[in-house]
């Protein structure tokens, strides 16, 4: 019968049949579920002491101190650019040329 995949079979009564997966070897399972066991003893602990941690949750609040500063600095600047030109402008003119 044309039309079906290789992978498939097709009986005399017109039903499909996949081939079954093959099973895992039992070393295999075994070595997997031993690097499994040992990936979840060594991860449940750093990530309670990830938990428990503070240290990122104070870096989080000094780097939104310092984006708060640095915005205020911005907004005050823009505001005041107009009358720190002006002022230079006044010093620079004060002063005569070197000939």
């Amino acid at each position: 019968m044309t039309g079906f995949p290789s992978r498939f079979t097709v009986s005399s009564e017109i039903t499909l049949s996949a081939p079954k997966p093959a099973l895992p070897s039992p070393i295999r399972l075994t070595s997997r579920v031993r690097t499994l066991a040992w990936e979840v003893k060594t991860m449940v602990p750093l990530l309670r002491r990830f938990r428990d941690s503070r240290s990122g949750a104070t870096a989080i609040e000094y780097g939104v101190i310092a984006s708060l500063i640095g915005t205020a600095l911005i907004a005050a600047l823009t505001l005041l650019s107009p009358d720190i030109i002006a002022l230079f402008d006044g010093i620079g003119s004060a002063f005569t040329p070197v000939r």
